[in-house]
């Protein structure tokens, strides 16, 4: 085998290695409720190495503004709803949904504070796939 040949087909080995161990990640488009309104909202969720469910977002604020943020850690509860903690650029706070039975949507709601101790509802998030 030449040397090119072996890099490529080592090359695409790794390369499905690499997807076959990759979380499955699960995009939402939604909306979520600030104090600039309701703006677009893309919400990705994945199992991580530990089997623990986290995330990242992205939200659009006006004039094109894209605020980008992580969640977790996340903890399934019963009654398919899952809540985690969300930190941005704004600070930390918890997120909490209610996921359709087969998983396509959500409709939760978002607050300052943290999972034990929320400081109220600061507005809706929502997301489909």
């Amino acid at each position: 085998m030449t040397p090119l040949r072996f890099l490529a087909v080592s090359t695409v080995v790794a390369l499905l290695h690499g997807c076959a161990s990759a979380p499955k990640e699960i995009t939402y488009t939604g909306k979520l409720f600030s104090g600039s309104g309701l703006l677009p909202v893309t919400t990705v969720l994945w199992q991580d190495a530990q089997d623990q469910t986290v995330g990242r977002y992205v939200f659009v604020e006006p004039g094109d503004r894209k605020v980008a943020g992580t969640l977790g850690p996340c903890r399934r509860q019963p009654g398919n709803t899952l809540r985690c903690e969300w930190t941005d650029t704004y600070g930390r706070g918890y997120f909490y949904a209610v996921f359709s039975e087969d998983d396509r949507r959500f409709n939760g709601r978002w607050g300052r504070g943290d999972l034990q101790r929320s400081r109220g509802i600061e507005g809706i998030w929502t997301g489909e796939r």
